[in-house]
């Protein structure tokens, strides 16, 4: 009853499933930090039709394959190598991504064709859990901000044929699985507390740093202090602990000016 905000790190497309991170009170001052988390996928591709959504909820456009022989999965496994590593993906059509002031899902609704620029995303892994043409279950594991829907559209046109979307799944995010989550239809009061994370797991990927209680003092209120730490990287955000190893909040460290700046107290 006394939860005041509430805040998610990034929501899923409507027709998929899997882990959604959920911050509660102070812990959604935090969000801002997650977002560069890596993520991961389980998804099924469908070959030899396309869809305008590039998933399984669209209008669905069959392809005319002379032979489906023809793509194999070695093929499939050459052509994927293209797609590793740092590539510039043209989101989909039907997407959040704001172009004159509305979202590109707004302009396709009403029959505008608006594209997108592409958008440098990084793909780290993809593997090929099983092949029976026409469905393709992949393991991905990418960067924030990547579309499956979008690789699933590309591995297609690469491929010469249609490809879209027929089940997506997040299983991971940052160091979050989805075998520590709690379902949905299965939340309770109870259990919501026992699924708990610390405010710290949300920031075990920044450098950190233990002040004595003087020097708490003066973060609280919002001063500089002066601050010389080699091993960070130039205006690097810094969890702020005290010397009970409680955190107090996210500063930002300015190796130039060897000056450490609160940038978000905690309560």
């Amino acid at each position: 009853a006394d939860i005041k905000r509430v805040g998610h790190t990034g929501t899923l497309d409507p027709f998929a499933t899997g882990i959604l991170l959920v911050a509660i009170g102070p812990a959604t001052r935090l969000i801002q930090f997650t977002h560069n988390w890596e993520k991961e996928y389980s998804a099924t591709f469908i070959f030899g039709a396309s869809s305008d959504t590039d998933d399984i909820t669209g209008e669905i456009s069959k392809f005319q394959i002379p032979n489906s022989k023809q793509i194999t999965k070695h093929k499939i496994q050459n052509t994927l190598k293209q797609f590793i590593g740092n590539i510039q993906q043209i989101p989909p059509a039907y997407s959040a991504v704001k172009i004159k002031g509305k979202k590109l899902y707004e302009h396709a609704r009403i029959g505008e064709n608006v594209v997108a620029n592409a958008r440098p995303v990084t793909i780290h892994e993809i593997k090929i859990i099983s092949y029976d043409y026409p469905e393709l279950k992949l393991h991905i594991r990418c960067s924030t901000g990547t579309y499956i829907r979008a690789l699933a559209r590309d591995l297609g046109t690469a491929l010469n044929t249609g490809s879209y979307v027929s089940q997506l799944r997040r299983t991971k995010i940052g160091k979050f699985h989805e075998s520590g989550s709690i379902k949905l239809e299965k939340l309770s009061t109870d259990n919501l507390k026992k699924g708990l994370n610390t405010v710290e797991s949300m920031i075990w990927h920044l450098p950190s740093a233990q002040f004595p209680a003087d020097n708490v003092a003066q973060l609280e209120q919002g001063r500089k202090l002066p601050y010389f730490d080699n091993n960070i990287p130039a205006n690097s955000p810094l969890s702020l602990f005290d010397q009970n190893k409680n955190l107090i909040g996210i500063g930002e460290y300015d190796s130039l000016a060897h000056l450490l700046s609160p940038r978000i107290i905690l309560p």
